[in-house]
């Protein structure tokens, strides 16, 4: 909140200092509570951008740098699959879809849902069933663009945010990765596990879409369509 397109920059100097310099921002830049506009920063010293952003500035190893990031994926991304998991999801939607109404855009999900998953397991076993998982979302990782974001929504559900992208040719996208996941050579220990998808679609911001509970609630509504019309296909929300 309150901090401009262009607000401040931090320059790697010669000597390894690093330089906090306030690009003439409208809410100014604080460092330890009082504002400049350069400022060499020290180890521990807090960065204030705007109303509220702070961010702390601290020099580190890359053991510790490393151990950090760790932590920083662990609170945002599932482990099975490396893809952003509920929580950040939530928090992502938020700010996509502030921006969507700020700017008046289009924001629009993909609600993925494998079907008969319990089948997978129940036949083939739990590791057979993560094997099937990871597949998938490589699948859906190498088909959407690289600002999409994928994320598991919880157990084999799985939600695609788009940024800019209209329903009609989100719908384009989602069937062609229903197709490539009936289509490819899934297999667990040599033996090939078939492997179709659900997928509904909903855009907002709108009256039945204006925060991220809403958007989601839609897209599960196509989903749940999908599913109860036959499964294995596309449904779009008519909610715009």
């Amino acid at each position: 909140h309150g901090v401009s397109r262009q607000h401040a920059r931090f320059e790697r100097l010669p000597d390894g200092n690093v330089l906090l310099v306030d690009k003439k921002s409208t809410n100014g830049v604080f460092c330890n509570g009082e504002r400049v506009s350069e400022r060499v920063l020290e180890d521990g010293d807090r960065v204030r951008l705007g109303g509220s952003t702070v961010l702390k500035f601290q020099l580190q190893d890359q053991v510790e740098e490393a151990f950090h990031q760790n932590q920083f994926d662990a609170a945002r991304r599932d482990p099975l699959t490396g893809c952003f998991n509920k929580r950040y999801l939530l928090e992502q939607l938020d700010v996509e879809l502030s921006f969507a109404k700020r700017h008046e855009r289009v924001l629009t999900l993909a609600m993925l849902d494998l079907d008969h998953f319990k089948r997978v397991n129940d036949t083939h076993g739990h590791p057979a069933g993560d094997t099937v998982l990871k597949a998938v979302v490589e699948i859906v990782q190498q088909s959407i663009r690289a600002e999409d974001v994928l994320v598991r929504y919880g157990g084999e559900e799985f939600i695609v945010i788009m940024r800019e992208t209209h329903p009609q040719q989100a719908a384009i996208v989602a069937e062609r990765l229903r197709n490539q996941v009936q289509w490819a050579a899934i297999a667990h220990e040599g033996t090939r596990i078939p492997v179709t998808v659900s997928i509904g679609v909903a855009a907002g911001p709108s009256a039945r879409a204006d925060s991220p509970e809403e958007l989601i609630n839609l897209a599960d509504q196509a989903l749940y369509k999908a599913k109860r019309d036959g499964r294995n296909q596309v449904v779009v929300s008519r909610a715009r």
